[in-house]
């Protein structure tokens, strides 16, 4: 049963969701001792490019989860590019372009052509793979490309977040937050 809206808010069609997740059976207490209480981080324009996207999370990660010795490494101009590299490095980025089916269509891309058969089929799949992005681990950031999102106040109050966001296998998936109170 569909729960009953109070007061209806915002409504996009397609965004990137950046959210903090937390590998553990009891996530929103784990995520509690790191001082977070919300999971939702940020919402951005889908239209956004990827890789506008992924320096905007790594932001994000360095001003939250960065030591101050971090930031300001991290903030110095010039030969700066290995620093960030390497802090990175350390802190597990991950996206979908590290995926073995991307691997993949680039392989085949590189030996076989645009044209054959067998790329047809993986670049098929990668299409309908989900965009994503992970930075860190217990807690990370997640930033996903998503689809009809909204916004609204429910009966008792608490504003919640609805979404779908596409699975591995290329299905979309409803998911839901409610902020807690």
């Amino acid at each position: 049963m569909r729960e009953k809206i109070k007061k209806n808010f915002h409504e996009l069609k397609g965004a990137w969701l950046i959210t903090w997740e937390f590998h553990s059976p009891n996530k929103k207490r784990d995520l509690r001792i790191f001082g977070i209480s919300d999971e939702i981080i940020d919402v951005l324009d889908s239209h956004k490019g990827f890789d506008w996207v992924l320096d905007y999370t790594k932001n994000i990660y360095k001003v939250l989860m960065g030591e101050y010795s971090d930031k300001i490494l991290l903030s110095k101009r010039g030969k700066n590019k290995m620093k960030k590299s390497e802090f990175f490095d350390s802190h597990f980025v991950s996206t979908h372009y590290q995926t073995k089916t991307y691997q993949e269509l680039k392989k085949i891309t590189d030996t076989k052509g645009i044209g054959s058969k067998r790329h047809k089929e993986v670049l098929e799949k990668w299409i309908n793979y989900p965009c994503y992005i992970s930075i860190g681990h217990n807690p990370s950031i997640r930033t996903r490309k998503v689809r009809n999102i909204k916004t609204y106040i429910n009966q008792n109050d608490a504003e919640c977040i609805e979404w779908q966001e596409k699975t591995v296998s290329g299905e979309w998936r409803n998911k839901k937050y409610t902020k807690s109170i």
